[in-house]
């Protein structure tokens, strides 16, 4: 079990909180999503426990608020799962798609129509308990040899902005607990 396994370093906190963004240029808050309205295509990625697939089927605390708000609506509209950076790329570009979750910050701000937020967010270092790491500051975490993150993931985006090069980027925020479980990174 992953939680037995890892403790909490350091805590970084950002003005970041996850939502769902749509970048289509009609300002969806005035003319709102009615049941008659085309079908959105909403896009994720594997992020526990908000959204996971599970024998083919989207489950997580974030799909079954989109499904009650589906329900009400009287919708029908669809989910689907790829990398970040590529669900992150296709609601920036194709008309009808919302991504779930992305952290609102100020660099995305322009760039979507918001709903949200939707939880609150605090971004977390991990370590193995067995590392004999001592962590106390950024400082102290930018001497490790290898920090996982997601490419393209506010998280990242933060740790570069702190001048962070330690890190080693990923497709899915999976990957990050594996990493470090076997031991190929220390974060």
């Amino acid at each position: 079990m992953i939680a037995g396994v890892f403790a909490i370093l350091v805590s970084l906190a950002i003005s970041a909180t996850p939502s769902l963004a749509h970048a289509e240029t009609k300002d969806i808050r005035s003319e709102g999503v009615s049941a008659g309205a085309d079908r959105l295509t909403f896009l994720t990625t594997e992020i526990l426990p908000f959204a996971a697939l599970r024998d083919g089927k989207p489950v997580g605390f974030g799909v079954e608020i989109l499904h009650e708000i589906m329900l009400r609506l009287n919708r029908s509209d669809t989910i689907e799962f790829d990398d970040w950076k590529v669900v992150y790329e296709r609601t920036l570009t194709e008309p009808g798609t919302v991504l779930m979750p992305p952290s609102r910050t100020l660099e995305r701000e322009e760039l979507f129509k918001w709903v949200g937020p939707l939880i609150p967010e605090k971004i977390v270092l991990f370590a193995r308990k067995d590392s004999g790491l001592i962590i106390k500051s950024p400082k102290d975490a930018k001497k490790v040899g290898a920090i996982a993150t997601v490419t393209g993931y506010a998280s990242e985006k933060l740790l570069k902005a702190m001048g962070f090069t330690n890190l080693a980027s990923g497709r899915s925020p999976l990957e990050g607990p594996d990493a470090l479980k076997s031991g190929r990174v220390d974060l």
